[in-house]
């Protein structure tokens, strides 16, 4: 969900600030991390310590709830800034890494398509940086994971019903 402000006015422009001050009220952590991310890393015009807060609160978002939502604001959004990508791939490796551990555990919890969808995401974007390295074992080797995700997304789709 979005909210769309008129930061013209004297309370959009309260809310906006509030972000930054902390008086904006959000339900939960995760909802304030990834709003704290997403301004940081999309509209504060300041490089270098600006953006790695951002890439921290994006990530302290996804430990929080290892949605697709907060993986596609590290990965669309930190990934732009050229200091910032060795620690993108470092985040999304460890993700990839960690589901593929943990798969068999996670498949009978609630959630488990988030994580699924997050993973494809993270190999994705691994194999993307593989692609770019000419690695292309390493690229093959995170393509074989993101196959296993969309698979395993499909098994979802077509077993699991309201």
């Amino acid at each position: 969900q979005k909210i769309l402000v008129d930061i013209t006015s004297p309370q959009g422009r309260k809310l906006f600030e509030g972000i930054f001050t902390g008086q904006t009220k959000y339900p939960d952590e995760y909802h304030k991390d990834l709003i704290l991310a997403h301004t940081l890393l999309v509209y504060e015009p300041n490089e270098g310590d600006t953006k790695k807060k951002g890439l921290a609160y994006a990530e302290k978002a996804f430990e929080f709830n290892s949605s697709p939502v907060s993986m596609m604001e590290i990965i669309l959004n930190a990934f732009d800034y050229r200091e910032l990508q060795p620690l993108v791939n470092d985040f999304c490796r460890k993700y990839s890494d960690d589901f593929m551990k943990n798969r068999d555990k996670w498949t009978r919890k609630d959630g488990y398509r988030l994580k699924v969808e997050s993973a494809r995401l993270a190999n994705y974007q691994m194999m993307r940086a593989a692609s770019q390295n000419r690695d292309t074992e390493l690229r093959d080797f995170y393509n074989a994971r993101r196959e296993y995700c969309l698979s395993e997304l499909e098994r979802i789709n077509n077993e699991k019903r309201w």
